[in-house]
């Protein structure tokens, strides 16, 4: 049940088809969810039928189009990304374009949710690309910058805080499969992780592990809802 003294939710409706964030995190209440991400680990072990008897699968960056849906499922409902790539190539990084969202669209994505706030620049010039093929919103610059002060390290993975995100209303539960903070790398042909590329020092240079997990930690003691996999727990020392 909700609680009584909850305020009314405020919809609004901005430009380039963008809705309030009230707006998608209303929309997860009392779902069971669960987030998948793209460890390594997590290949072979057949998981996908299971990941799909959930009300909401969640993915996070450049998990579209699914590589393995007998292991990693074979939705997605709601998608959080940088709403960019990182290109070894080149200094910087290039920003998605109207085929890849075109992409999310047909794989039956329902919510995008850009980890970038509403003011950023990487908003600013995809928000019109994004603007009729998807709903999507952006994470409160207020959350995530309070995410990266708890964490206290450099700053939260994506999927560190789109779990943090989901958990901030009142879903049922919340299952974490294929998160091991890159400790055994990544699937094959996952997003801009090259061949012969290590994915864990790939993300060491923006995210800290041990700060990530030892806050994990904390969320693990304090809410019941979050459900993680034996792999996790090892990483975690659980």
């Amino acid at each position: 049940m909700e609680r009584p003294n909850r305020k009314p939710i405020q919809y609004l409706t901005y430009d380039h088809g963008r809705y309030s964030e009230s707006e998608y995190l209303q929309s997860l209440y009392h779902k069971s969810v669960v987030i998948v991400g793209p460890a390594g680990y997590l290949k072979g072990q057949g998981k996908g039928p299971w990941i799909d008897t959930f009300d909401l699968v969640v993915r996070v960056n450049h998990a579209i189009p699914i590589a393995f849906p007998e292991d990693y499922g074979s939705r997605t409902d709601i998608l959080y990304h940088i709403l960019s790539h990182r290109n070894p190539e080149v200094s910087g990084k290039s920003l998605i374009d109207r085929e890849e969202v075109q992409e999310w669209k047909r794989a039956g994505v329902k919510w995008l949710v850009s980890r970038h706030s509403a003011t950023s620049r990487r908003v600013r010039e995809v928000g019109p690309i994004i603007n009729s093929h998807l709903p999507w919103c952006c994470m409160h610059h207020s959350f995530y910058e309070g995410t990266k002060r708890a964490i206290g390290e450099k700053s939260p993975n994506t999927g560190i805080a789109a779990i943090l995100h989901l958990l901030s209303v009142p879903i049922r539960s919340l299952n974490v499969v294929g998160f091991d903070l890159y400790a055994s790398g990544v699937y094959p042909g996952y997003g801009d992780v090259g061949e012969g590329e290590n994915a864990l020092q790939i993300n060491d240079r923006w995210h800290s592990k041990n700060a990530q997990v030892e806050y994990l930690k904390k969320v693990l003691r304090r809410d019941n809802r979050l459900k993680i996999d034996e792999n996790l727990k090892g990483v975690l020392g659980c």
